[in-house]
């Protein structure tokens, strides 16, 4: 019954109008769970909100008959719900504030996979970037990564057959709820990635799809992955926007070149031409730039205990977010440019961090 209580309290806090994902998770720094925000009297509620008009949201319960509806959909169809606190939610965008609070799944994965890649291309590939696409997925395997992808016509569904076939999970972030899927010609995809993989979205049912969501769509397929493979593109179009996103946050963004006179390959071009992304020629590529190639960091458990807690921060989120930028560390930590310098110093020192170029860190 808490649980229950708590998951529907999450569902309607994500639901309240004018309550985006940032102020959600800056409330949240004060309670352990959501249901507390809910029970608390309106003088001291204004302490935590002090906008009137989601205060009112919340001691009204505006929006929990529709979060108690939510709640018994997903119980009745096998759908997860995901809060940002949770170990099953996608730690890899916890990175950012600008994540979902809340997502929806409806799966067999894990989605804290120890390497995961999205690709992305046109939706209108040539019979060339159908093969590259699979080719890169066969490649991709001996390392038994989590394939994530838009379930688009073209590359992204090129992408998770590919990966069906080559024993991968693969994951669809759709743009709409798990009550209908877009496009209906890939039910029966969609089905088999439910069992191998999952579908993946921020959106409750009854949420339709249009164009405007495709791009926060992309958001999370750039986030949710430590490298993004671009496989044929226009020169404008989704997939140099879930590029844009992944060089924003810090990702290593792969593309595989065409002939300039090629329409299709014009994106990918660009992208390597503006030192956007890397050129991908064979998985190679890959592990050189992602490092995959070397061998696996062990940190000693005698290591840990001589950090400080603050260390441990430092050590624990690079871990997770290879070749993360300063400004991400900073911005995840919240610390002073001095203090977090001296700390990453220390870390260098002790040989837990290696610096790269670009002012980027990875654990050694």
């Amino acid at each position: 019954m808490q649980i229950r209580t708590e998951k529907i309290s999450q569902i309607a806090f994500s639901l309240i109008k004018g309550m985006g994902p940032r102020a959600f998770r800056l409330i949240m720094q004060d309670f352990h769970n959501v249901s507390e925000i809910y029970d608390l009297p309106e003088a001291k509620l204004k302490e935590f909100i002090p906008r009137e008009s989601i205060r009112k949201q919340v001691l009204n319960r505006n929006s929990f008959e529709r979060a108690e509806l939510e709640y018994e959909y997903c119980l009745k169809h096998g759908i997860d719900v995901l809060f940002f606190q949770d170990r099953t939610y996608p730690q890899r965008l916890n990175f950012y504030e600008a994540s979902p609070c809340v997502l929806y799944f409806k799966g067999e994965s894990d989605l804290n996979k120890q390497r995961v890649v999205s690709i992305v291309g046109t939706r209108d590939p040539s019979e060339h970037g159908k093969v590259a696409c699979a080719r890169v997925v066969k490649d991709l395997a001996k390392y038994d990564c989590l394939v994530v992808s838009g379930l688009a016509y073209g590359i992204d569904v090129t992408a998770h057959k590919a990966s069906l076939s080559n024993n991968l999970k693969t994951i669809g972030v759709t743009a709409h709820g798990l009550d209908q899927l877009y496009p209906n010609d890939h039910l029966d995809i969609a089905k088999k990635m439910i069992m191998q993989g999952g579908l993946l979205t921020e959106y409750p049912t009854g949420t339709e799809m249009i164009p405007k969501l495709f791009p926060t769509r992309n958001r999370i397929v750039a986030a949710m992955s430590d490298a993004v493979i671009v496989i044929e593109s226009a020169r404008k179009g989704g997939s140099l926007i879930t590029a844009e996103f992944a060089n924003e946050y810090g990702k290593d963004v792969f593309a595989i070149p065409g002939r300039p006179t090629d329409k299709r390959s014009e994106g990918c071009n660009l992208l390597i031409k503006s030192h956007k992304a890397h050129l991908y020629d064979s998985i190679k590529d890959l592990e050189y730039i992602t490092r995959w190639n070397s061998a696996p960091s062990v940190l000693q458990g005698s290591l840990f205990e001589e950090l400080s807690e603050e260390e441990l921060q430092i050590v624990n989120f690079v871990r997770y977010q290879p070749k993360v930028h300063v400004d991400i560390i900073n911005q995840h930590l919240e610390k002073q440019a001095g203090e977090l310098s001296a700390l990453i110093l220390n870390l260098e020192l002790k040989g837990i961090l290696k610096s790269l170029p670009g002012k980027r860190y990875i654990c050694t």
